[in-house]
């Protein structure tokens, strides 16, 4: 399933950066996990020569292990260090607690794309040199300002252009702006309460939240600035999602544990809410065009990769058409993407796994928030990922 570098290290390396979303969201793994790593830039020649042939295009992070083997996608990084530390996980393993963080983890992860990126880009006017900065330490290994910018220019240039095809158009701005700002007021007044978006632990809520919540949106200087204005405390997390260990300087007294009894904190419900309310459209139009994609080509075999762009920065996106999603009353049209799709089979397997009297105490719990129709959408084919493609089942 995964490539080898042909490299044996003392310590896995993770390739990445810190303006790239999902480094932000494994980075934040291995440090609470307490993994003894080392992180090296995209911009090296040896990235360039030897991990992203391997893999087949330009993504980020990609965790080369001792051995160098190559695990690209986030939930697979996490798998691993997660089995290799079995009796310390950071996930919870009570039958609904561990369905509501993988759930969490899916939403935080998979549907920010917008604002992560409309924020970094929308207001380059306030940001030109920090966005050139971020890029060129990430990307060019060149220390000539100039050299840098031209070097990067094709790159921001592209992520740049990316926008329409994540919904992120003039008409839409307005309500991105106005759901991610309700966004982080809801999540503050949690944070406030508890260290960690699963309680007194962090989990793949809390890890799938720093994928946008971090690298876009706590260090670019614009959104920085309106996060520490109206969610201070989801600012704080973030710092705390970094250091070691579990038990935080603030919260000295909340014991490093999930909740005992498998029930959620009050204070999440409203987060759930907005969750259901403001994100999952998006992600039910998505299963919705993946199955009308389907429909429209029935002989596609098992075996058949999902379409995919060798060339382009968004591989590990494939796309596949555009979707249309209403959003507190504005129509989006974006582009929806396979991925997304896949991870939601992920997340939907742990569901149907769960124990009958567990499912049906986290039914009751999802019913209660709205959440209903978004676990009835349902892909018509399992996708499959392997050797960091796609394919359909």
């Amino acid at each position: 399933m995964f490539a080898n570098s042909g490299k044996t290290h003392d310590v896995p390396i993770m390739w990445g950066g810190p303006a790239s979303a999902f480094s932000a969201k494994v980075r934040s793994y291995l440090i609470k996990r307490g993994v003894k790593y080392q992180e090296i830039f995209s911009n090296q020649p040896r990235f360039s020569d030897e991990i992203m042939p391997a893999i087949g295009y330009f993504v980020v992070p990609v965790m080369e292990l001792e051995d160098g083997t190559l695990i690209q996608d986030s939930k697979d990084v996490i798998a691993h260090f997660e089995k290799a530390y079995p009796d310390d996980r950071l996930t919870p393993e009570t039958p609904v607690l561990k369905a509501l963080d993988g759930l969490l983890g899916f939403f935080c992860t998979e549907t920010f794309f917008a604002p992560g990126m409309h924020y970094r880009w929308n207001y380059m006017d306030r940001q030109r040199d920090y966005v050139l900065a971020i890029f060129g330490n990430f990307m060019s290994a060149v220390r000539d300002k100039e050299q840098q910018a031209a070097e990067v220019a094709p790159a921001m240039e592209y992520f740049s252009g990316f926008l329409p095809d994540l919904g992120v158009r003039p008409e839409t701005l307005e309500t991105i702006e106005e759901s991610f700002e309700a966004w982080l007021k809801v999540l503050d007044a949690h944070l406030f309460q508890h260290p960690y978006i699963m309680g007194g632990r962090p989990g793949l809520a809390d890890f799938g939240a720093m994928t946008w919540l971090y690298a876009h949106i706590a260090r670019d200087p614009y959104s920085s600035d309106l996060m520490k204005r109206i969610s201070p405390h989801v600012f704080r997390w973030t710092e705390r999602m970094h250091n070691q260990g579990i038990i935080d300087g603030e919260f000295p007294d909340v014991a490093p544990e999930y909740a005992a009894d498998d029930t959620p904190p009050k204070t999440l419900l409203p987060v759930l809410e907005f969750l259901f309310s403001d994100c999952a459209p998006e992600t039910i139009a998505t299963i919705d065009i993946f199955n009308k994609w389907l429909d429209a080509n029935p002989d596609l075999p098992s075996g058949a990769e999902i379409n995919r762009t060798r060339t382009a920065p968004s591989s590990g996106h494939p796309r596949l058409g555009e979707i249309t999603f209403e959003q507190r009353g504005t129509t989006f049209r974006r582009q929806g993407l396979a991925s997304a799709v896949y991870h939601y089979q992920c997340m939907k397997d742990v569901i149907e796994s769960l124990p009958a009297d567990g499912r049906a105490k986290f039914d009751a719990l999802i019913n209660s928030v709205g959440g209903e129709s978004f676990l009835k959408a349902q892909p018509a084919r399992r996708i499959k990922y392997e050797n960091y493609r796609y394919f359909l089942a």
